[in-house]
């Protein structure tokens, strides 16, 4: 494997991590904003979250599917 491509695998990594990290912290706290800026119910906001979240694991699954039909090289 040459240097380029360890690099640039390392910083998609780091930067999914990154990305996560962000999402799981801020992720929780939306519920209270949502609840006292908008006045939303928590059960709404439970729905709306779900099916947010729900719709961003099927996209990760089919575009991973897309991912590994190109050619690796």
């Amino acid at each position: 494997m040459n240097l380029s491509l360890r690099r640039s695998t390392s910083a998609l990594l780091a930067s999914s991590l990154l990305l996560t990290i962000g999402r799981g912290a801020t992720l929780p706290f939306m519920t209270i904003y949502l609840s006292r800026q908008y006045s939303l119910s928590v059960d709404l906001i439970g729905y709306a979250m779900t099916i947010a979240l729900t719709i961003g694991v099927v996209f990760s699954l089919g575009f991973g599917i897309l991912a590994d039909k190109f050619d690796k090289k």
